[in-house]
């Protein structure tokens, strides 16, 4: 039997929401916090529940050359907005204020968008 409980959100402190959705067919599971974090989607409801439970504050490598991930600050329209980048290949998370939000989309690699 899953173990379902699951922690909080590093980033805002809810706590995260065990999903089922389908691609192809199959169903998958994944856990998605309200500020917008989540795992990957897996068929196995067990393993997606231990990646949250289990995540980094760290950064993780850039999932395209395994570079180093450096936090950055970068100015859009004057004004600036922090951003994680790899120092090899220049890959880069999303642009937002909130260091918290940035972080985790680096690491999750997968972000609800923004309505």
């Amino acid at each position: 039997m899953v173990n379902e409980e699951i922690k909080a959100c590093p980033f805002c402190g809810e706590k995260g929401l065990l999903c089922e959705g389908e691609i192809d067919g199959s169903k998958v599971y994944y856990v998605y916090s309200e500020c917008g974090v989540s795992t990957g989607a897996s068929e196995d409801k067990a393993r997606v529940i231990e990646l949250w439970n289990n995540r980094s504050e760290e950064l993780l490598p850039c999932p395209f050359c395994g570079g180093k991930a450096i936090e950055s600050e970068v100015e859009i329209d004057g004004e600036n907005f922090l951003t994680v980048m790899c120092e090899e290949c220049g890959m880069s998370s999303i642009a937002n204020k909130d260091e918290a939000r940035v972080k985790a989309a680096w690491n999750a690699r997968t972000v609800k968008k923004q309505e």
